[in-house]
């Protein structure tokens, strides 16, 4: 089982540099449990719950998901340190991650975000995460779009490229799929904010490969999170 971080780092952790403590807790119901274009459960969604705490350059966060309709937990801890050059940021981060259910298992990533800011309604971002338990890694490219509609809501519409080098799959390296969607955030109050986003991932050749005839070519998948920022 690989855990999928992509929405959480679009809609939480392209944050701006900040010399402040901020922390921030979210819940978050997800319909399906997609990560590098596959469902991971065989039915229902997830719902995690988490904590995210940034002080200077410095990240923490750890987050835990309870599968809707199977007998699956994750948890994931991790640290991250981030950098600050003009318009470019760039975070590395690990990750230890521990799941429990039928199967008991648990893997380590090591990963590196490079994003550019100058654009406040586009930020083009690369995201390499590298698997210890695979031996492999998993290569992202992402346009994300910031369009502000009043002062309290705004729409973030994305398209995600993903490569697997062995991260998914051993069998075959190269383009795996291609995800888009929109996630809408709300601001309620200065602190807390309702985030709904829905999302499409279409299969390319490294899951074609690997599931051959069971392939789904397509899947269509949405989520709503709370989080409370302080």
């Amino acid at each position: 089982m690989k855990t999928g971080c992509l929405l959480p780092f679009i809609a939480c952790c392209c944050v701006g540099y900040s010399y402040a403590a901020e922390t921030a807790i979210y819940v978050d119901w997800e319909s399906k449990y997609i990560s590098e274009g596959r469902n991971n459960l065989p039915s229902g969604g997830v719902i995690w719950s988490g904590i995210d705490y940034q002080n200077g350059s410095v990240l923490l966060f750890e987050r835990q998901g309870v599968a809707s309709s199977e007998n699956y937990v994750e948890f994931n801890g991790g640290i991250g340190y981030q950098l600050q050059f003009d318009d470019w940021q760039l975070i590395g981060s690990y990750t230890r991650l521990e799941f429990f259910g039928d199967e008991r298992c648990h893997d380590n990533e090591l990963a590196a975000a490079l994003e550019y800011q100058a654009w406040q309604w586009l930020t083009p971002s690369l995201v390499y995460t590298h698997a210890t338990a695979a031996n492999g890694g998993f290569l992202e490219f992402t346009l994300a779009g910031h369009w502000p509609l009043n002062d309290s809501l705004e729409l973030s519409p994305y398209v995600t490229q993903g490569w697997d080098f062995g991260f998914a799959t051993a069998d075959y390296d190269g383009r795996n799929n291609l995800q888009f969607g929109v996630i809408g955030e709300l601001q309620l109050n200065p602190q807390l904010a309702l985030s709904l986003h829905v999302s499409r991932s279409i299969a390319q050749q490294d899951i074609k490969h690997e599931q051959g005839d069971q392939c789904q070519a397509q899947q269509t998948f949405g989520g709503v999170m709370f989080s409370y920022q302080f």
